[in-house]
């Protein structure tokens, strides 16, 4: 596991929600969020049929996945990051803006 993927509280593995897409691998993460809580959400930005509902994976898995994930990593709670593709530059916004 990275060292620089934080742990709050100690935590071995901290859990991230991750659409079908991004969890099947069929799309690139467009839009990652740190939510109010603190929970990470990574989701291809697009649609999704009724009732396919967010997995949950290890944080690790995602940043194994998609590096540049490791990008976004020092958003603080209550923002988002976006981009047009993956490999692009990503745009932080404050949720709720």
């Amino acid at each position: 596991m990275s060292q620089d993927i934080p742990r709050p509280h100690g935590h071995a593995e901290i859990a991230a929600f991750v659409c079908g897409d991004v969890f099947d691998r069929t799309k690139g993460i467009l839009l990652a969020v740190h939510d109010e809580e603190g929970d990470w959400q990574f989701l291809c930005g697009g649609e999704h049929p009724e009732g396919d509902h967010p997995r949950v994976v290890g944080l690790n898995h995602v940043t194994e996945a998609d590096p540049s994930i490791r990008e976004v990593m020092d958003m603080p709670p209550g923002w988002l990051a976006e981009r047009t593709a993956v490999g692009a530059e990503w745009t932080r916004t404050r949720l709720g803006s």
